[in-house]
């Protein structure tokens, strides 16, 4: 599947003011295309950046799934509807007055790793791994190869 980046920013006080409590968290949602995964960092480990309405939406505009550097939350909602879903575990906050989403489809850096929108991303039970769209054919010949 490829994915769709997201990048986040925790705010303060003083920035939840303006007219979008969320940034641009619903623009980068309503962009997702058909196959594509929903994947977002840029935030601290505060407060989810994925939950049970974004999958709703996500699965309706036909997403693969969500990959998320930070935590989910409604586990039993997102699980009960089978909507693919990446955390570092859950947690019941969510992210406004926390953070916003302030841009999308930009490159994102999650733990030393750039990812870049239309990389592939490939995930199972034990974790994830992004395959840089510029070597992804090479990368899957070999693949093939070894099968």
């Amino acid at each position: 599947m490829k994915t769709m980046t997201v990048s986040g920013l925790d705010i303060d006080e003083s920035m939840y003011l303006e007219n979008k409590p969320f940034g641009l968290m619903l623009e980068a949602l309503d962009d997702l295309k058909k196959n594509e995964v929903y994947i977002c960092a840029g935030t601290s480990p505060s407060y989810a950046l994925w939950g049970e309405l974004m999958s709703v939406r996500a699965k309706k505009l036909g997403a693969a799934g969500a990959v998320v550097n930070g935590y989910h939350r409604d586990t039993k909602g997102i699980l009960d509807m089978g909507f693919s879903t990446f955390s570092l575990g859950s947690y019941a906050k969510d992210q406004a007055p926390r953070g916003k989403v302030v841009d999308f489809r930009s490159s994102i850096e999650i733990n030393g790793v750039i990812v870049n929108s239309g990389d592939y991303v490939i995930g199972d039970r034990d974790g994830v791994c992004i395959v840089p769209f510029d070597v992804s054919t090479e990368v899957f010949n070999v693949h093939e190869r070894r099968r």
